[in-house]
């Protein structure tokens, strides 16, 4: 084959690039929807404090082969280190998909103490595994007002692979 032929072509979605998984989280009253750079879906409460909402973001990542839970929950914690963030619970068993649940709190120099949720779901289908993350944050007065809620949006992520 010389430089200019081609083997076909490279399309998305595809046998080759399955169709990215459907994603959902559950939006109480009092949130609204965000659109967010590099996010699937995200929502933040109607309340600020200091002009930053508590928000919850779902992002993604694809990689090929199947990648075990528990490593993509090292890559997880990993990126908790390097953010400075101080692990503070953790359920690694969670309800539904495999993953996990994280907690962890983090200092930000203009908002101060956020705390952090985290709902890690791997989804391995068509030779490739999707890792699908829901992160919440609100600062710590936010979370104090919101109780548990924080928590439940992000532990409400359901992920299903589409192909």
């Amino acid at each position: 084959m010389t430089e200019h032929e081609t083997s076909g072509v490279a399309a998305y979605p595809s046998a080759h690039y399955p169709e990215l998984p459907a994603v959902s989280i559950d939006a109480p009253a009092g949130w609204q929807p965000i659109v967010f750079p590099g996010a699937l879906v995200g929502i933040r409460h109607v309340v600020d404090d200091g002009g930053f909402n508590a928000n919850v973001l779902v992002t993604h990542e694809r990689w090929p082969g199947e990648i075990p839970a528990a490593d993509a929950l090292g890559r997880l914690r990993a990126q908790l280190v390097a953010a400075g963030a101080t692990e503070t619970y953790a359920d690694l068993e969670p309800a539904g998909a495999p993953g996990a649940y994280l907690e962890a709190d983090q200092q930000e120099a203009s908002l101060g103490d956020l705390r952090v949720r985290y709902r890690l779901v791997v989804v391995s289908h068509d030779g490739l595994t999707e890792l699908v993350t829901a992160v919440g944050t609100a600062t710590a007065t936010q979370s104090a007002n919101l109780g548990s809620s924080l928590g439940d949006i992000v532990r409400s992520l359901t992920v299903t692979a589409r192909s």
